[in-house]
């Protein structure tokens, strides 16, 4: 696999190494080298099978690495670990002379340990460079069974000096964990293409260009420009929504591909991936809120399924003290919970309290739907469904909320709300429907149903009461409620 020409000249203009990956035992398949003008040389194959009896071919995901040949860098040393009872390749380690690294492996239930591998480094000798890789190959699967690296001494004088410039296709740069923590130039959206017919019409990665860099960071996969997002530098990304859908037979992996995609900035840009009028069976919502803004996105990804989350990081304006959630409820690790807080800010950093909650109800079983903050400055957030014709109540600005009484049916939905407050108002029932009666400090409730009493005490399975604020606990005097006090190292409660 020569990538480095004659005298190492193309050294100079490389800007990714992609190696592609298949199932067990055919994990490394192919290698591709791309350059800054736009070529690409490739070694190898981008399909694989699963067997010796299988004569369907599955399209390899690409695992990259970027490659700052344009500024020097050069990679000096790879590792590969080998396995002897597979005879394959299970591990290649490309580091470069700026210490950077990159591991390509494949992970899963078909993985043997490392304890069970042979590793073999080889180091570019000094003031060399390698310029080519050999392989072994697995007849007739096609798999490396063993990789190889030559290095040669470098003629600076022959190394053609070559502007930068991203490639706008088979670019492909791997997972990063902080790309949304700087801002970004531009946000380009990759999508499948008719090669990969299972996941055709599915969001397959991001390409994002920083102004303080001239290295793009790919996330997911690279494979057919779907559109792009231009942002300035004084905006940032403060929302992203992503519509999943089932396209996978790994019941393990929750949420499948991404459907659609939708990007939203500081400065009112909203800008919708894939037809907007198409949606997925999933709808996850990361937001910027007033203690955290969004930091970084993983993006893992196999033939089947694409696994993306996004993370936060605390303001920096903010305590340096993460926000405490609490349910009564398991907590798995594929959840992705959503989150509304009692105080937004206003766009000049000034507090933009909640004025009003009103809560969406299910047509055919009433039960609750959706939860809507409404603020001062006539903003929306809604935890679940947002909708019309729900129940809608005005707070006051002397007003607190002390606890929340939650009833829950057996199929985990929520059949009522009970909030009572804490206020310094002497009496608003009179402005209320019965159905939303208020009390005074003494008692004064919320109350969020669409059933009668008789009804809701016969659907019914649990009643969770939650403590919103330490210096006031008021208990549920129903049978079979569960007490969720405060916990103790937290602060002050102020959201949902």
């Amino acid at each position: 696999m020569d990538f480095g020409g004659p005298d190492g000249q193309l050294l100079r203009s490389l800007v990714s190494v992609g190696i592609f990956v298949g199932g067990f035992p055919s994990m490394f398949l192919g290698i591709s080298f791309v350059y800054s003008d736009r070529s690409e040389r490739f070694y190898g194959r981008r399909s694989f099978r699963n067997g010796l009896g299988d004569m369907a071919s599955t399209p390899a995901i690409c695992q990259c690495f970027p490659i700052d040949g344009p500024g020097g860098e050069a990679m000096t040393e790879i590792i590969t670990s080998w396995s002897k009872e597979m005879d394959t390749v299970q591990e290649i380690t490309i580091i470069t002379n700026l210490g950077r690294r990159k591991q390509f492996r494949l992970y899963g239930k078909d993985s043997r340990g490392v304890d069970q591998e042979t590793v073999r480094v080889r180091q570019a000798k000094r003031g060399m460079q390698f310029t080519s890789f050999y392989a072994k190959i697995q007849s007739p699967l096609g798999h490396f069974r063993d990789l190889s690296a030559h290095s040669q001494t470098i003629n600076e004088n022959s190394q053609v000096d070559v502007v930068f410039e991203p490639p706008k296709t088979e670019h492909r740069i791997p997972i990063d964990l902080n790309v949304l923590s700087s801002a970004q130039d531009i946000i380009r959206v990759s999508v499948n293409d008719g090669t990969h017919a299972a996941l055709q019409d599915h969001i397959s990665g991001l390409w994002l260009d920083y102004y303080d860099s001239t290295r793009p960071v790919i996330v997911g996969q690279w494979i057919k420009e779907l559109d792009t997002l231009d942002i300035s530098p004084e905006d940032r990304v403060t929302e992203l929504v992503t519509w999943h859908d089932y396209t996978n037979r790994d019941t393990r992996v929750k949420y499948g591909s991404i459907k659609k995609f939708k990007l939203s900035t500081s400065r009112g840009i909203v800008k919708e991936f894939l037809d907007p009028d198409i949606f997925g069976k999933i709808r996850l919502e990361y937001r910027e809120n007033p203690y955290e803004k969004l930091g970084g996105i993983l993006w893992g990804y196999n033939h089947e399924w694409d696994h993306v989350r996004v993370f936060y990081t605390m303001k920096r304006n903010k305590l340096r003290v993460p926000l405490l959630a609490d349910s009564a409820s398991v907590q798995y690790s594929w959840t992705v919970p959503q989150r509304v807080f009692m105080t937004e800010t206003h766009d000049g950093g000034r507090p933009n309290p909640a004025i009003a909650i009103e809560v969406i109800f299910k047509q055919m079983t009433n039960e609750v739907a959706g939860i809507t903050l409404t603020y001062e400055d006539g903003s929306h957030q809604t935890l679940g469904v947002p909708g019309r014709g729900g129940k809608r109540v005005m707070l006051s600005s002397s007003e607190k909320l002390v606890q929340m009484e939650v009833g829950g049916t057996r199929n985990n939905s929520i059949i009522f709300i009970k909030v009572i407050l804490a206020t310094y108002l002497n009496n608003l029932a009179q402005n209320l429907k019965q159905t939303h009666q208020f009390l005074t400090d003494s008692g004064r409730t919320m109350n969020f149903s669409r059933t009668s009493l008789e009804v809701i005490n016969k659907r019914i399975y649990r009643r969770t009461v939650y403590t919103l604020d330490k210096s006031r606990s008021v208990q549920s005097n129903a049978h079979g409620t569960t007490s969720r006090p405060i916990p103790r190292d937290a602060g002050t409660f102020i959201g949902f």
